[in-house]
């Protein structure tokens, strides 16, 4: 192996001028711009070559009966119900009482009508005789503020076997309803848009006076008395 320290100085010195000759025919720009290709080139393939590829694999299972070991994925997809709000109850006794209404046998109190009790009810009962009319009426502003009214017409536990009309009139449209013992009535009725509710109560037989009454009650004779009542009236929005 020849040592190029070993070449003489002339040989060195005509490589050097072979090479400044292919420079000279060439030109120094051309020779320029193959070194800065051939870099670029370079520069590319190793970008290439150092820009790791990954490859995602999803994989699906699915259940079969053949191979019951094999389960596909289930999705619970939960829903949200949203609950309606509860109707607003105003209970009959918190209206105010419309002026003119004949209530003096009337109350309002907890009662018994066929073994079940009602709170708030509308009572109409008389002790020995009626201080009032038949009927009895009672009559409450509503303003166009409900849409519904509800109660449970009946006689009260204590009250005689006679049936007991009672009617419910809504902006002139009445509802009539007739109770016996034992076979009290529901009262559901549209109030929708009603400005005035009228309910009336009639006694089971004719009403006599305190004179009258009292002769009766000598001679030993009993009178009927009004003993009926709306349980637990109310209405809604």
């Amino acid at each position: 192996m020849t040592d190029d320290r070993d070449e003489s100085l002339w040989t060195r010195i005509g490589r050097t001028a072979d090479v400044l000759q292919i420079l000279g025919f060439l030109g120094v720009p051309t020779v320029i711009g193959v070194i800065i290709w051939l870099a670029s080139s370079s520069s590319g393939e190793n970008d290439d070559r150092s820009a790791p590829t990954t490859t995602t694999t999803i994989a699906t299972t699915v259940a079969t009966p053949q191979d019951p070991t094999r389960a596909e994925p289930t999705t619970t997809t939960t829903r949200s119900a949203t609950l309606p709000p509860a109707p607003q109850r105003t209970l009959l006794s918190e209206l105010p009482l419309v002026n003119g209404s004949n209530n003096i046998d009337l109350s309002f109190a907890d009662v018994d009508i066929d073994g079940t009790p009602y709170h708030n009810s509308l009572h109409y009962h008389c002790s020995l005789y009626c201080d009032g009319k038949s009927p009895a009426t009672y009559e409450v502003p509503l303003g166009g503020n409900y849409t519904r009214f509800h109660a449970r017409a009946g006689i009260v536990s204590t009250g005689a076997d006679e049936p007991t009309k009672f009617e419910i009139e809504a902006d002139g449209k009445v509802t009539t309803v007739v109770a016996r013992v034992g076979k009290s009535q529901d009262v559901s009725i549209d109030v929708t848009g009603v400005q005035r509710l009228k309910i009336r109560m009639y006694a089971p037989a004719p009403l006599v006076g305190p004179l009258q009454a009292g002769v009766d009650a000598t001679s030993g004779e009993k009178r009927v008395l009004p003993n009926a009542a709306l349980g637990s009236p109310v209405v809604t929005r």
